[in-house]
């Protein structure tokens, strides 16, 4: 079966709970083709996308939260991410100053 944005919506509304999400392995076991990449453009693209239906990720999946609760982990498990994405970045900027604005020219064998 062809896998398309109404087919992942259709899969997530009638199959996802907040206890079971639906993974990648589900939808690469039930649609031909289908590379972990293009899976998580395609859900990202339908969750942009979506006004009538709230999809939320956790680790494990996707699912569409049933009650307050269940959306509010959704949404914490966002903030999480980019909580994580801002200290990955920090790190990277530090480095970044340590690794090529330092005084010693020699820095990874380079002369000047």
């Amino acid at each position: 079966m062809e896998i398309s944005k109404d087919n992942i919506l259709v899969d997530l509304v009638n199959f996802s709970t907040y206890e079971k999400p639906l993974g990648s392995r589900y939808f690469k076991n039930k649609y031909d083709g289908l590379g972990t990449r293009e899976l998580t453009l395609m859900i990202i693209d339908l969750v942009d996308c979506q006004d009538k239906y709230m999809v939320c990720s956790k680790d494990d999946g996707y699912y569409i939260p049933k009650n307050i609760d269940e959306a509010e982990h959704g949404i914490l498990f966002i903030a999480s991410r980019e909580n994580k994405l801002r200290e990955r970045r920090q790190r990277l900027e530090n480095l970044k100053q340590q690794l090529f604005f330092q005084q010693d020219p020699t820095l990874f064998g380079v002369k000047e």
